[in-house]
């Protein structure tokens, strides 16, 4: 193979590992070429546990191989993994949140544009956009719960709020906000002082769902 960039990118070193291994003979019967030893597996597994991740299943999977009793039969094995990383890598898959984030990251933006159809229309009453921009916020928390692995104690704003402040994801400030917000919407959703809610309110809180917390 070529010379590694000089940036030695994790893509190249995959390949360039992945080709290697298959240079050993695999065979069992009267082996005609080198054969990979316990020591031929460890890059790939050291190498896949600082770019994949230890919880990565191509990890677990070249962990396994390495600990194999016949690691001359594993070398393509090994290879194909590294091969399998780097084109997962190259897809974009390994940069895209999961399905249900992405599901929920549409639905919170499918809801605030309810919202500002909503108070768009003076004979709206404010505690519609303001239910319905809290259930925005209710979706979007929750992909953000999920995309950073935290866990609530339990559904719903101030839980998920909760938990990503625990996690260090949102800081002391942004979760007084989300708590201040979940009071509104409990007020606005249980028929609290309507006549105390306002378009401004309801304003005030879908901005700053969409400028604070539509994010990735």
């Amino acid at each position: 193979m070529t010379s590694p960039p000089e940036d030695t990118d994790p893509i190249w070193w995959a390949r360039y590992e992945a080709a290697r291994l298959r240079q050993f003979d695999v065979t069992s019967y009267l082996p005609k070429g080198p054969q990979a030893t316990a020591g031929s597996l460890v890059f790939a597994a050291e190498f896949l546990t600082k770019c994949a991740g230890p919880s990565s299943e191509f990890t677990r999977a070249a962990h396994r191989l390495a600990v194999s009793l016949s690691p001359w039969a594993e070398a393509h094995a090994m290879a194909d993994v590294l091969d399998g990383w780097a084109n997962f890598q190259e897809t974009g898959l390994a940069s895209s949140p999961p399905f249900e984030v992405r599901a929920r990251i549409e639905a919170a933006s499918d809801l605030m544009e309810q919202v500002e159809i909503l108070l768009s229309d003076r004979s709206v009453h404010p505690a519609a956009p303001i239910v319905i921009a809290g259930a925005a916020l209710e979706e979007r928390l929750r992909a953000l719960v999920l995309q950073h692995g935290c866990t609530p104690s339990g559904s719903g704003i101030d839980a998920y709020g909760a938990a990503l402040k625990a996690a260090g994801v949102v800081d002391d400030q942004e979760a007084k906000q989300v708590t201040a917000w979940a009071g509104l919407r409990n007020r606005a959703a249980h028929g609290e002082e309507l006549d105390t809610l306002t378009t401004t309110e309801a304003r005030i809180m879908a901005d700053g769902i969409q400028g604070s917390w539509d994010r990735e």
